[in-house]
């Protein structure tokens, strides 16, 4: 049985299992390849799941280990070396005579996502929100579409801003606003990243990479301000068929 799976802590909210599920009945391979969540807190605990299932193939990453599993990676790919940030791996070998290389397919789903979304979006600038793994796919590909952008978070680092920061002349001048934190992801469907509300309008783009629930609360305060809005689900599509490739040898 050829093993994939998704790794990251928790998991409660992954499409991921009935995704590979679907796709491997559909391609006629549901009798030799598996797909399973794996949750897993501490990363450390890698080379043991490795150990525990020996035909693992290849496993998605997602919260919060898109880069403290980068230690365990032998191979990196130009995309996940420029982001600093893996959300996909591929296994060849069995532990502990194995090779990992790491993409990063967050930056592929994005940018095709975003240019089906938004054709316009390089007339925008862009508030990151967020400075995690997926913010740094998100910044490397607005960068790579000459899209000036600003990162926003609770405990900034240099060159981001906080929230408190974000003034009303600052979100007439940024109408992309794209989500990469977890907030409002299920069950904490109540939270949300705490920019004004108030200044924003019908020429603003809200873009959630959260896609449990489908409209996140950031989302739906946006619509009720005429916004156009967009979440994570066909990104995460994207993201998906492209670690297929990748584990198929197709890519």
């Amino acid at each position: 049985m050829n093993q994939y799976g998704l790794i990251g802590f928790p998991l409660t909210a992954s499409f991921s299992a009935a995704y590979f599920k679907q796709k491997f009945e559909a391609l006629g391979l549901i009798h030799s390849h598996a797909y399973n969540l794996f949750p897993l807190q501490n990363i450390e605990d890698i080379n043991d799941l490795l150990q525990r299932y020996p035909t693992l193939k290849g496993l998605n990453i997602t919260i919060p280990h898109k880069q403290s599993i980068l230690p365990y990676i032998h191979h990196l790919d130009e995309t996940a070396t420029a982001i600093g940030a893996a959300n996909c791996v591929k296994i060849e070998g069995q532990y502990p005579n194995h090779q990992i290389t790491g993409y990063n397919t967050d930056a592929w789903g994005f940018e095709q996502s975003l240019r089906a979304w938004l054709p316009t979006a390089a007339q925008h600038k862009a508030l990151v929100l967020g400075n995690g793994g997926s913010a740094k796919a998100v910044t490397y590909v607005l960068s790579a579409l000459n899209i000036e952008w600003m990162q926003v978070s609770r405990t900034p680092q240099p060159n981001q801003i906080g929230y408190l920061d974000i003034t009303e002349s600052m979100l007439k001048a940024y109408s992309l606003i794209i989500n990469t934190t977890p907030l409002g992801m299920h069950p904490n469907v109540n939270s949300m990243a705490p920019i004004p509300l108030q200044w924003l309008t019908a020429k603003h783009h809200v873009y959630d990479l959260v896609y449990n629930p489908t409209e996140t609360k950031l989302l739906t305060e946006a619509r009720l301000k005429g916004a156009t809005i967009l979440n994570g689900l066909h990104m995460l599509h994207l993201q998906a068929d492209r670690s297929w490739q990748i584990w198929s040898g197709k890519l």
